[in-house]
């Protein structure tokens, strides 16, 4: 078997060693991924929370007038508790790091349950930590969110889930899946999936017992709920299907690139290795994720782009991918080196599947393939090659240098974009980067083995000191600084009644409307995310999005990603035509028209408002 040559004994034993390095690791991985505020889809849980904090303000709202993702979580309810307590922002701060240490530790939790090794463990959560934390196509979503959303307690609670029952605590993973499932179904649903397939695997009839289980409560579910037959077959009609399609591409496979089907095949590759060594303890593991996998992005394939059906589509079967991520890097920390240490095939298959691991294209993919490929070739030869010519000890060598350089090629590329969309500098995109932090874990090594046994007190102290300035200098970066407008949004506040719907033209969209002038706004993509769970909403939104494209609004596309589109002036007769739409209460504009109430910054006007009311015959 492949698996049952290990890799030579590393020093495991060094006094402080794990403590040490996880600390640093996580230090540079907070560095790396500073707190991003009021930002993403933590505006969304924000905006619900404050609905539920000021009843009323906030009901004619797009996101929030046809009920939102937050009926399905209690988040929003615990978001709420912390606004009152402390505040917007502090409440916003306290959530986004309380789940990012959470799962912090629920990756070392995790890590150690999989390979009790520290060294092993250490690597795996590198893997994790250094790599892409985007699991679908658009980049949209990722683990390990730098913003306060369910979603990272959910992923962190499913984590801790799994490592309760490697660790044969089934009653403990029984209860952290459901806390992770009352937080946020979606993320939970695979981890659930996942300790359902290990459960029934080891019972005496496997997975027929798991399909006659499931066909019987789809059943009884089906008897005892009212209209859960009719919602379990619903598809969608035309006109709500076109606004999903453009509004949430990510929800269909169809519309995913090469580059993640890549990082999907690799994934699966990975997983597929591990499930095939019956020696492995995690063998288990490795084969019942492959499965859930696999049958959840086929699912997710046919009940969304083949079938169009509602319920399977808004469960976003693919998400399964985070978890699937999570482990199988785990999993790679350990199967790297065993095949290394194995014999000649098996050191090319895993060269080729570290040069996988360093591309993040589909390349990702072709090389894992052509790993397998190369591996049963040498296998077949059955010593016709003389792998002990230098031409062949340099192949593998020479398979891990060209991922290397392709990686190493991108990074300015990465420079250059974190620093413009996230401000994080070069030098903290290279901390958080795969291949720096393999080598930071490797450097912290050496110097653990020569000198960390003098000292380990003083190593550690050094550590959690490093781990408290990143933790300060990552919560700092998510600041909220308004300076100067706090006046203009107070003199807004007492002409704009409560509960009024406003558009907002003006710098800051509809983050100024919804937290700092504390009103309900029109329209706008972010907004827009609705549309995919109910139907009033995704054609309110389109009808809304269009109106404003007509006025001269530039975030006015339904369609995702479509950004900025360069639209005609916005006018005063513009806005009287938009201001025909009774939905619309206020139109805030940027500078100075004429008609309109003016509010001044510095001596200067800084926003125009227009009340509809006086523009309707």
């Amino acid at each position: 078997m492949l698996l049952m040559r290990g890799p030579k004994r590393l020093q495991d034993n060094i006094p402080g060693w794990p403590a040490i390095a996880l600390l640093l690791l996580g230090a540079c991985w907070l560095v790396a991924h500073p707190h991003m505020g009021l930002w993403h889809d933590a505006r969304l849980y924000a905006i619900d929370a404050l609905a539920r904090l000021n009843p009323g303000v906030f009901d004619r709202d797009l996101f929030l007038m046809n009920g939102s993702q937050g009926q399905f979580t209690v988040f929003p309810y615990i978001f709420a508790k912390l606004i009152g307590l402390a505040g917007l922002e502090h409440a916003t701060l306290i959530l986004a790091l309380a789940g990012k240490l959470l799962w912090l530790a629920a990756l070392f939790l995790l890590a150690r349950a999989m390979m009790p090794r520290p060294t092993l463990w250490l690597l795996g959560m590198v893997l994790v930590m250094g790599s892409p934390a985007f699991y679908d196509s658009h980049k949209l979503f990722s683990y390990g969110e730098s913003f306060a959303t369910p979603r990272i307690f959910a992923e962190a609670f499913t984590l801790l889930a799994l490592a309760a029952w490697l660790k044969a605590y089934r009653l403990a993973a029984l209860m952290l899946a459901v806390i992770a499932g009352v937080l946020h179904p979606l993320i939970a649903l695979p981890g659930g999936a996942l300790l359902t397939l290990m459960y029934f695997r080891s019972t005496r009839y496997g997975f027929a017992t798991l399909a006659a289980f499931a066909i019987v409560a789809i059943g009884v579910a089906s008897l005892l709920a009212t209209g859960l037959y009719g919602r379990l077959f619903e598809v969608f009609d035309t006109n709500w299907f076109d606004v999903v399609v453009l509004r949430n591409p990510y929800v269909f496979l169809d519309q995913w690139s090469a580059v993640a089907f890549g990082r999907v095949l690799f994934l699966c590759v990975v997983l597929g290795l591990m499930a095939r060594e019956s020696g492995s303890r995690l063998q288990p593991l490795a084969g019942a994720l492959l499965v859930a996998t696999i049958a959840l992005m086929a699912l997710s394939w046919v009940g969304a782009s083949v079938w169009k059906n509602v319920l399977l589509t808004q469960l976003q079967l693919w998400r399964v991918l985070w978890l699937a991520q999570i482990v199988a890097l785990l999993m790679l920390a350990e199967l790297l080196p065993r095949l290394w240490k194995a014999g000649y095939p098996d050191r090319v298959l895993a060269a080729c599947l570290a040069s996988a691991f360093l591309l993040d294209t589909w390349a990702a993919g072709a090389a894992a393939l052509g790993g397998l490929l190369l591996w049963t070739l040498f296998l077949r030869a059955d010593g016709r090659i003389d792998t002990h010519g230098r031409l062949w000890k340099a192949l593998p060598w020479a398979i891990v240098s060209l991922g290397l350089f392709a990686h190493l090629a991108s990074l300015p590329y990465w420079f250059a974009a974190n620093e413009l969309y996230f401000g994080v500098a070069a030098w903290g995109t290279l901390l958080g980067d795969r291949v720096g932090l393999i080598a930071i874990l490797g450097v912290l090594y050496l110097v653990q083995v020569k000198w960390g046994r003098r000292m380990p007190r003083l190593g550690i102290g050094a550590a959690a000191v490093l781990f408290l300035a990143a933790i300060f200098l990552w919560a700092e970066a998510g600041e909220h600084k308004n300076p100067g407008w706090q006046s203009v949004y107070q003199q807004l506040q007492k002409d704009i009644p409560p509960g009024s719907v406003v558009a907002a033209a003006m710098s800051g969209g509809v983050e100024a409307t919804w937290f700092e002038l504390g009103r309900a706004s029109y329209a706008s993509q972010a907004q827009a995310v609705g549309a995919l769970f109910d139907r009033n909403t995704a054609l309110a939104a389109g009808r809304r999005l269009e109106l404003l494209h007509e006025a001269g609004f530039s975030d006015n596309q339904v369609e995702w990603g479509a950004g900025r589109v360069q639209t005609n002036p916005l006018t005063r007769g513009s806005i009287m035509r938009l201001c025909q739409d009774p939905d619309l209460d206020y139109v805030l504009a940027g500078g100075a028209y004429a008609g309109a109430k003016l509010y001044f910054l510095n001596n200067r006007p800084a926003v125009s408002s227009f009340a509809c009311a006086g523009f309707r015959k």
